[in-house]
C-alpha cells in the first residue's frame, strides 16, 4: 500500500518566461494499491517538457522544477557539475510532458520522531509557496508597510552584538547627515544589547555571569588589559565579562579600529599589526597582571572564502603573536593560545565549493611557560581555571571546570 498525494501546480509565465508558482488543488492522503513507497505527483503546467528536476537551469527554467529539486534532491544551484544528492527523494519519471512523479525516500524522519511521507511534503510545500508570495519582497521595493510612530517593533536577534546597530539607528539617536531621526515606539527586544539604550522593552533580561575571570582578577586587585580591533572588541570585553557592559575595577580597555573594507579580503592583515604595536609597550612596562587579546584576521578573512587571503590573514597573526609572544617571554609573562572555535584550517568543501563558515574542529591549545612544560586536554570552560591556578589565586566554586596545568 502507498499514499499518493497530488500536487498540482499551476504556472502563469511572464513575458520573460519568468514562472510565479500559484497554488491550484491539493489532495492528500488517497489511498490506493501496491506499491510500497511514498510517491509525490506534481502537476508543472507549462513549461519545458521533461525537464530533469536533478539539473542546474536557467532563468527560463520552471519554477515549479526549481523547487522541487532544490527541496526534495538537494540540488546545488552554484554549482551543476555537482552529483545529484538523494536527500528526500529517490528518483523521479515524467508520467506526461507536465506531470512529474516523485518517489520519496523512506525511513526520513523529522527531529521529533515523526515519518517524512507525501502529506509531509504537501504542508511543506505549501507553507514555502505562502512564504514565497507573502514575503514582502516587491519588484518596485515598495515596502510592504512604513515603520509609524507608536508602532511596537519586536527585534528577535537573540545576540547581543547583532542588534545594537539598527536598534540606536531606529529607537536611540538621530543621523542628521543622513536626514534620519528616532521615533517613538513600542520596542521589543529578545535580550539586553545594550545597558544603556533608553525605553527598550527586553524579553528575556537577565543578571550577568558571577564569578568571571575578570570579577575575580577585580577581587584579588589585578590589573588587566582588554585589547582588539573593531571586529572583535565585543568579544574581549562584553562577552568575556559575562554579558557586562562597564568595566571591572583596574581593567583597561585598547581598541584598535578595523580597516573600512566591504570584505576582510581586501585587507586580510585587518588591524593585526596595530594589535601588536599597541600591547608590546604595554608588556614592556610590566605593570599589568593579566591580558585577553585577540587577532581576528583567521575568523573574519576566513568568512571570506578566500584561499589567498586567508592564507595572508594567517602569515600576519603568525608574525604579530610571535612578536607578542617574545615580548611577554622577555617580560615573565605567560602566554595561552587558544580559540574557540576552527574556521579557516577549512577553507574549502568536500565538494570543492569555499567554505566561508565556523567549523567543529578541535583547537590546540598552546602554553608558552618557562616552567610549565605539560599541559592537559579539555575544553573552553577549563581556560579561566588554569590561568588563576598559574596566578597562584584561588578558584571560585562557582567555576564547576578543572586547571589543565
Amino acid at each position: 500500500k502507498k499514499n499518493l498525494a497530488i500536487i498540482i501546480l499551476a504556472i502563469v509565465l511572464a513575458v520573460s518566461g519568468i514562472g510565479n508558482i500559484i497554488l491550484g488543488v491539493l489532495i492528500g492522503g488517497v489511498e490506493v494499491t501496491p506499491p510500497e513507497k511514498e510517491v509525490l505527483i506534481i502537476g508543472t503546467g507549462s513549461g519545458p517538457a521533461d525537464l530533469d528536476p536533478t539539473d542546474a537551469w536557467d532563468s527560463a527554467s520552471n519554477d515549479v522544477i526549481m523547487q522541487v529539486a532544490e527541496t526534495l534532491f538537494f540540488n546545488n544551484l552554484s554549482d551543476p557539475d555537482m552529483p545529484l544528492l538523494n536527500w528526500l527523494a529517490e528518483s523521479y519519471t515524467w508520467e506526461s510532458p507536465t506531470l512529474l512523479e516523485i518517489t520519496l525516500r523512506t525511513g526520513v524522519k523529522f527531529h521529533d520522531g515523526t515519518a517524512f511521507n507525501a502529506d509531509a511534503a504537501i504542508w511543506n510545500f505549501e507553507r514555502l509557496y505562502y512564504f514565497m508570495n507573502h514575503s514582502g519582497e516587491l519588484p518596485s521595493g515598495t515596502p510592504v508597510a512604513k515603520i509609524q510612530e507608536d508602532d511596537v517593533i519586536i527585534f528577535f536577534n537573540f545576540r547581543t552584538d547583532r542588534g545594537r546597530q539598527l536598534t540606536e539607528a531606529l529607537s536611540q539617536r538621530d543621523f542628521h547627515e543622513q536626514n534620519m531621526h528616532h521615533m517613538k515606539f513600542h520596542y521589543v527586544t529578545l535580550t539586553n544589547y545594550d545597558q544603556t539604550f533608553k525605553d527598550i522593552h527586553v524579553i528575556y533580561e537577565k543578571d550577568n555571569i558571577k564569578d568571571t575571570l575578570g570579577s575575580v582578577l577585580e577581587k584579588h586587585g589585578k590589573k588587566q588589559i582588554r585589547i582588539a580591533e573593531t571586529e572583535k572588541y565585543p568579544h574581549v570585553t562584553f562577552f568575556f565579562n559575562g554579558g557586562r557592559e562597564e568595566p571591572f575595577e583596574g581593567e583597561q580597555r585598547l581598541l584598535c579600529p578595523s580597516p573600512k573594507v566591504a570584505t576582510y579580503d581586501l585587507q586580510p592583515e585587518m588591524s593585526a599589526y596595530e594589535i601588536r604595536d599597541e600591547i608590546i609597550p604595554e608588556l614592556q612596562k610590566g605593570e599589568v597582571d593579566f591580558v585577553c587579546l585577540n587577532f581576528a584576521n583567521p575568523d573574519m578573512v576566513g568568512h571570506t572564502g578566500d584561499m589567498d587571503a586567508a592564507i595572508k590573514a594567517c602569515e600576519t597573526v603568525d608574525k604579530c603573536a610571535k612578536d607578542v609572544i617574545t615580548a611577554a617571554t622577555q617580560n615573565g609573562y605567560s602566554t595561552i593560545v587558544i580559540a574557540d572555535h576552527g574556521n579557516c584550517e577549512t577553507m574549502v568543501n568536500s565538494d570543492g565549493s569555499p567554505n566561508t563558515a565556523h567549523t567543529t574542529n578541535p583547537v590546540p591549545l598552546i602554553l608558552v611557560d618557562e616552567d610549565l612544560k605539560e599541559i592537559k586536554d579539555g575544553v573552553l570552560g577549563d581556560i579561566a581555571p588554569t590561568i588563576l591556578k598559574m596566578m597562584g589565586i584561588a578558584q571560585p566554586e562557582l567555576m564547576t571546570r578543572k586547571a589543565l596545568v
